[in-house]
């Protein structure tokens, strides 16, 4: 199965509210759809993002997975 992720987001005060659908791209239906709110205390700080070639990348772990079905809740060292 094919899938395309497509969404819109809008600049609120304090946050953002994002809308995204999942998209079937065979059949064209729409698999999934969903509004939420996110507020800016969640997002990563312009510090801690940064840009590679076309990829953008995390300068922290905080927030991942830790690849033993934890996430990871402070600096990882090694």
């Amino acid at each position: 199965m094919r899938v395309l992720l497509s969404g819109t987001y809008s600049v609120q005060e304090d946050g953002f509210i994002v809308n995204v659908r999942l998209i079937d791209v065979d059949s064209q239906k729409v698999l999934a759809a969903a509004t939420d709110y996110v507020p800016d205390n969640v997002l990563w700080s312009a510090e801690k993002m940064r840009t590679r070639g076309n990829y953008l990348y995390r300068s922290d772990r905080i927030g991942e997975c830790d690849g033993r079905g934890g996430m990871v809740d402070g600096p990882i060292n090694g």
